[in-house]
């Protein structure tokens, strides 16, 4: 925002409007009044215009402000929208233009457009801030105090309260040069009165303005003078001594020159003589904790620095233990440090206290430094008497609870000997940038150490006696040292009471959580974070800790946020630099559970929409990640995706397959949630969406989960191709677990569906799907017949490539009958048809259809050579089942052949794989591999 200012050429207001104003009459103008200083108020000829619309309003606002000058769209759109303007803003914006112009269309005022912006042309006396700025101006020029008081009581009186009072935050980059011009008049006004010899009108006045605005000197110098000539001069001076001690408390700093030879004209005693400078040894380390526990790796990072650094940051979430493991270490080094160890709490998290000033801290150290050495008032003269006093010395500095880098910063020594140790719930990166500052980052304690914290405070015996309870209290305590601490304290206090009553009543409790005081309740101690935080990044901590699982991406959190993903970078950073939540890897984010828990608390109720957002976020997400693992796979109509998601996007192969496997879990308890919620399409396409990785990757009770929550959605909606779609993928995953009736079920279901539904290409992949189940059924003749139904279905519908897959789908099925020469005709027609490059994931079955072919031929060493490429192609595209099928068949190739070393080796490989994927067939081929030893 630029800086209000009175437009070139403006008029000046006329002498008679000036004696007006001297007179105290009130002003009237013919054809408008705005009033903007307070709660705007639009007149016209007397009669008030009724601006409603908060937008309006504020547009309304800026154009008064900026009288007769252009302001640019972007401004009005940064003032409306202070983060994420909606993709409409510019329409929005035109909508409040035309609303006022039919507001003031029967005035004299007029709103014209420019190319980039609007102005309003208006008479500058029309509205109240300009006539205060050009009185201001009057008065300043004004040689006569008498009319210059009158002039500034004009234009003070034009002040109704702040500016644009009822209007959103828009105008704030105004307000403070007009809030700054006010006092200034204030000021003006009352050394004019002084001059003229009036003193009770100015202490009457400035007793509550010095009270607000205890930092204006100039106003505190004016009632300390108007006070003395009024006989009250004890009054006097207790004004500068409440100005010295808020001064001092505020802002580490004493009062200016001119008022403190105001206050020595005034007082007529002498100052103490200044004592004989010492400089002291100070040993000011709070007390160690005996039980500290653990935090081995954080301790040898810190000796590391001990040789290497200046500066150490100790950074961490709340209650994650940075000022115990600080004070520890601190402990243990400080005969390094003989000339003293300094503490200060910066207070930058305490709930009672502002966070202290660098200039009331480094009063604080240097009193410890020099206890009897009068301060000198300048705070750079302290700067300097702070340095000198440490040069050449060993001293050992512990900044606790910095609020920032910038309250840290003024208090470094530039010794060599020194160190300084500061500890935050920021990482505070500008002081390892700039100050070469060695970052010590303390995430909750790894599980053994967190048992070794209650072990210490409990005793081995009452531990060992319940180690599952104090399992599940590790685990509720979300491993963070302050609530094992406080769970600790809690069983020290009741020792009758069992560990496995302590661990039920912390069950998600946060309440359970609380030592009696502020800083042992947990709920408090995260508080204090989360106060510290902006609106937007306390807002987004809400939604991530409520919805997003137990980790999440950037384009997670933008979208439960219903931001663009360049709003939601920095409010997540800021999030990180606080400690409200961590990056466990680049763009992936986690927060402990008492987090998760807080941020629960903080939300109100379930928030649908923010569901909505996240649901289609994750279906985009993996239609994406599907597309990776196989691209011409039949694509669905899907749920129109909302304006405010944004979904991921990957590079190859191996960042879909990343990201699959990292949210898994989540995904498919989306689907279960989203069928239990009215969800219904959601559910259904994201079941579908993941169908082709669960299946590959053998997750196959994940599969039957999300297909059977699915289910019922379609089942809901009456949607055939849902079921369609769903009754193929129910039926492999049923005969994958051995369930064989329920995919049977599942299979004649989808032959009935499919012709019902009016498209050839799922008639197509239905044939093709019921011909795996009867081929994993053992029943080939069926299979077969189902393959050919499928191939005739491809040709009748001219698709060379659904047709390409057929034709080794029917050639592998002939192999399989014992017909493998007629089978090579069909898989090579179909490796033909499929090309050198793309679609890897049915050239990898065809392949390994010509490979087998190749083996009940004879032809052993060119069968082993297509399996070879088969699976390495499987297991590059991520397909690890059957990847791990084909090693077994490369495997029997190889025994056939007499090469059992060979067959060892492609059995064992296939084993890894299906133990990975924790598929039964893992236990076959070992049996396999004993047998032929």
């Amino acid at each position: 925002m630029r800086t209000p200012r009175l437009p070139p050429g403006s008029t000046r207001i006329s002498t008679a409007a000036k004696d007006l104003l001297i007179g105290h009459q009130s002003r009237t103008f013919d054809l408008m009044d705005f009033r903007i200083l307070g709660r705007m108020d639009v007149r016209s000829s007397g009669a008030a215009i009724d601006v409603r619309q908060p937008q309006t309003k504020l547009v309304l606002g800026l154009l008064l402000l900026e009288a007769n000058r252009m302001v640019p769209t972007s401004s009005i759109v940064d003032a409306l929208w202070a983060q994420a303007p909606p993709a409409t803003a510019k329409a929005i914006i035109q909508n409040r233009i035309a609303e006022l112009r039919r507001l003031l269309a029967e005035s004299s005022a007029t709103i014209i457009t420019h190319h980039g912006g609007y102005a309003l042309s208006a008479d500058v006396r029309s509205i109240d801030v300009w006539v205060f700025k050009d009185q201001m101006e009057q008065a300043r020029r004004e040689s006569d105090a008498r009319v210059r008081v009158k002039l500034l009581d004009g234009a003070l009186g034009l002040w109704r309260g702040p500016l644009l009072a009822d209007v959103a935050a828009g105008a704030d980059g105004y307000a403070p040069a007009l809030e700054e011009a006010r006092l200034a008049a204030e000021e003006c006004r009352a050394e004019a009165l002084l001059s003229l010899g009036e003193h009770e009108p100015v202490v009457h006045r400035l007793l509550g303005l010095v009270a607000d605005h205890p930092a204006r000197e100039r106003l505190v110098a004016s009632l300390m003078t108007a006070l003395a000539r009024a006989g009250r001069l004890g009054e006097a001076l207790e004004v500068y001594r409440r100005t010295w001690r808020w001064l001092d408390a505020e802002l580490g700093i004493r009062p200016g020159r001119d008022l403190a030879e105001l206050h020595d004209r005034l007082l007529t005693t002498n100052a103490d003589a200044p004592a004989v400078p010492t400089v002291s040894v100070p040993a000011q380390l709070p007390r160690d904790l005996k039980a500290f526990a653990g935090r081995a790796d954080a301790l040898a990072c810190l000796d590391e620095a001990l040789a290497t650094a200046q500066i150490v940051v100790v950074s961490g979430t709340a209650g994650v233990g940075k000022t115990a493991l600080t004070v520890h270490w601190a402990h243990r080094v400080k005969d390094h440090f003989p000339d003293g160890q300094l503490y200060v709490n910066l207070q930058g998290f305490d709930h009672t206290q502002v966070p202290m000033r660098p200039e009331q801290a480094l009063r604080q150290l240097l009193s410890a430094l020099a206890a009897h050495l009068p301060l000198p008032g300048d705070y750079e003269a302290q700067r300097r008497r702070y340095h000198d006093i440490l040069h050449g010395r060993r001293v050992l500095i512990v900044l606790d609870n910095a609020a920032g880098a910038d309250q840290v910063r003024p208090l470094l020594p530039p010794a060599s000997g020194c160190l300084v140790i500061v500890t935050s719930r920021y990482q505070l990166p500008s002081l390892v940038v700039t100050e070469s500052a060695h970052p010590v980052e303390l995430d909750v304690l790894p599980a053994p150490e967190a048992r070794l914290l209650l072990t210490y405070r409990l005793g081995r015996k009452r531990v060992d006696a319940e180690l599952d309870a104090v399992d599940d209290i590790v685990a509720r305590c979300a491993r963070l040292p302050l609530a094992l601490a406080v769970a600790a304290a809690r069983a020290a206090t009741y020792p009758a009471f069992s560990l496995r009553t302590l661990a039920e009543d912390l069950s998600d409790n946060l309440s359970a959580l609380s030592g009696g005081e502020h800083d042992t309740d947990i709920r408090a101690v995260l508080a204090t974070s989360y106060r510290v935080l902006s609106a937007d990044a306390a807002r987004l901590f809400r939604l991530v800790g409520t919805h997003c699982g137990a980790d999440f991406t950037l384009w997670a959190a933008a979208s439960a946020g219903g931001l663009p993903v360049r709003a939601a970078r920095p409010l997540l950073a800021e999030l990180t630099r606080t400690h409200m939540i961590i990056e466990t890897r680049l763009g992936r984010y986690t927060m402990h559970d008492l987090l998760r828990s807080y941020a629960r608390e903080l939300c109100d109720g379930p928030q649908p929409d923010v569901m909505r957002r996240l649901l289609d976020y994750r279906l985009r997400s993996a239609l994406a990640a599907d597309r990776s693992l196989l691209a011409d796979r039949y694509q669905v109509e899907l749920t129109p995706q909302l304006d405010s998601v944004t979904s991921e996007s990957f590079a190859g192969l191996t960042q879909a397959v990343e990201w699959l496997n990292a949210e898994r879990t989540s995904l498919v308890s989306a689907v279960t949630w989203a069928a239990d919620n009215g969800f219904d399409a959601y559910a259904w396409q994201l079941a579908w969406a993941l169908r082709t990785f669960l299946e590959w990757r053998g997750h196959t009770p994940d599969s039957l989960e999300a297909m059977n929550a699915a289910f019922s959605s379609a089942d809901r909606l009456g949607d055939a191709t849902a079921k369609l779609h769903l009754h193929r993928a129910l039926a492999i995953a049923a005969q994958r677990l051995g369930d064989g009736t329920t995919a049977s079920a599942h299979a004649e279901h989808a032959l009935r569906l499919a012709p019902t539904v009016d498209d050839l290409g799922m008639l197509v992949r239905t044939h093709r799907d019921v011909a795996r189940f009867f081929e994993d059924a053992d029943r080939l003749e069926e299979a077969f017949r189902h393959a050919q139904q499928a191939l005739d279905a491809a040709r009748a519908g001219a698709d060379d490539y659904i047709a390409g897959r057929m034709l080794n789908m029917v050639g592998w099925f002939h192999s399989a009958l014992g017909r493998h020469d007629i089978a090579l005709i069909y898989c090579r027609q179909s490796l033909d048809m499929l090309g050198e490059t793309g679609r890897e994931t049915q050239r990898a079955c065809t392949l390994d259809s010509i490979g087998f072919a190749l083996h009940g031929l004879g032809d052993y060493a060119e069968a082993a050579a297509y399996y070879e490429r088969a699976a390495d192609l499987n297991h590059t595209i991520g397909d690890l089942h059957t990847a791990a099928s084909v090693l077994v068949n490369l495997g029997n190739t190889y025994e056939a052949s007499g090469d059992l070393a060979s067959a060892h080796n492609a059995w064992h490989r296939a084993a890894a794989i299906f133990d990975e994927l924790r598929d039964t067939r893992s236990t076959e081929v070992r049996d396999q591999i004993a047998r032929f030893r």
